[in-house]
């Protein structure tokens, strides 16, 4: 058998090798010792790290050791540094794309509301209105309501359509305009709210 098992070094067991019969023991961390060292690499004994023959052991090369890890890191610290850039530019240009589409998306069902207040009220003034006139707003802010995908989750808490049913029929009903801008107005405003609150949380 070459090898001579565990050895301690000052008040610690460092990795220790034997060779016996093609049999390869290890043991915990630092110094391999053997009998015979040149004779266990000529038999096919395997050096998993740099090491340096003192006193009938060979010990880790710290050294080389450190030598080798610099050079690791020379070569995938940056690599990591470009993935991890790579990864949160992604996340941030996601971010900023979903943000900018909620903008729209909230521009859009403002000037939806809006048109359709000031096209109706235009309408209620009209002696005798267009009933197919007055179906084509209403379906008009009906559709900016709905076809909202980014800003639904906030905007359908808001009840918008039956908001703007009931001030309609109001107006049709006393032809209050003053009561009706202000509902309308105070619909707005939710909206405004609602958009400024969510645009500010991404």
């Amino acid at each position: 058998m070459l090898g001579e098992g565990l050895k301690p070094t000052g008040d610690q067991f460092l990795p220790v090798a034997a060779h016996a019969g093609g049999r390869l023991e290890t043991a915990p961390p630092s110094v391999i010792t053997f009998a015979h060292a040149g004779e266990f690499a000529g038999n096919g004994g395997v050096q998993f790290f740099p090491m340096l023959p003192a006193n009938n052991q060979w010990v880790l090369d710290w050294n080389v050791v450190a030598g080798y890890a610099t050079g690791v890191w020379a070569v995938g610290g940056p690599l990591l540094g470009v993935l991890l850039g790579a990864k949160i530019a992604v996340r941030n240009l996601r971010k900023q794309r979903i943000s900018d589409h909620k903008r729209e998306e909230y521009r859009e069902l403002l000037s939806a509301v809006s048109e359709g207040l000031v096209e109706f009220t235009r309408l209620q003034q009209v002696a005798i209105p267009n009933p197919n006139e007055t179906e084509a707003v209403d379906r008009k802010v009906f559709v900016a309501i709905h076809d909202r995908i980014f800003t639904w989750a906030k905007i359908s808490g808001l009840q918008i359509f039956p908001r703007w049913n009931a001030a309609i029929t109001q107006l049709k009903q006393s032809e209050d305009r003053q009561r009706f801008s202000e509902s309308m107005g105070r619909l707005l405003q939710d909206i405004r709210e609602t958009a400024l609150r969510d645009i500010a949380e991404d």
